[in-house]
């Protein structure tokens, strides 16, 4: 398997995936716990797994006040959705990730590569920084019954070590 080297909006992906006959679902018509919310608006990219040419898991991102939004994963083929999703993830460590795992198979990804459950009190949360429209729509999930996350880290360029000679 591997990885499209440049990101696609939601349309190009569903197109992509309906050239090879699948009926890949957009946001609006698989959010659930996300629905009407800033995660379901924010413009967003995602990369495509593939295997022998042919389209077989996405995962999307979005970005919002300094903040990355997981858009979510789909995947049609065992291992191809954790593949593009730890791709993702790992290349936009510039900013902390926020996400809703919708389900027990999505919590347990995403906890494999770092995510820590955000804390909730009361049905609000309490992490200060995370920007109030954001922390609407995760608490929004939450009661949705899904599962608020964080994963917080700075990726550091590659040439770092050769401005510190400098």
């Amino acid at each position: 398997m591997n990885i499209s080297e440049r990101s696609f909006s939601e349309q190009e992906t569903k197109k992509i995936f309906a050239d090879a006959g699948i009926d890949w679902k957009t946001r609006s018509e698989r959010y659930v716990g996300l629905k009407d919310t800033v995660f379901e608006r924010v413009s967003g990219q995602w990369w495509i797994a593939y295997d022998e040419g042919k389209p077989v898991a996405s995962y999307g991102i979005g970005e919002m006040d300094n903040f990355y939004l997981s858009l979510g994963a789909v995947s049609y083929k065992p291992g191809a959705g954790s593949l593009v999703t730890k791709h993702v993830i790992d290349s936009h460590g510039d900013k902390p990730i926020v996400a809703n795992a919708a389900s027990p198979a999505g919590k347990k990804l995403l906890d494999k590569m770092g995510f820590r459950e955000i804390q909730i009190k009361d049905g609000f949360i309490q992490d200060t920084d995370i920007p109030t429209e954001i922390k609407s729509a995760l608490e929004v999930a939450n009661e949705r019954g899904g599962t608020v996350l964080r994963k917080m880290y700075l990726l550091m360029p590659k040439n770092w070590f050769v401005l510190l000679r400098r």
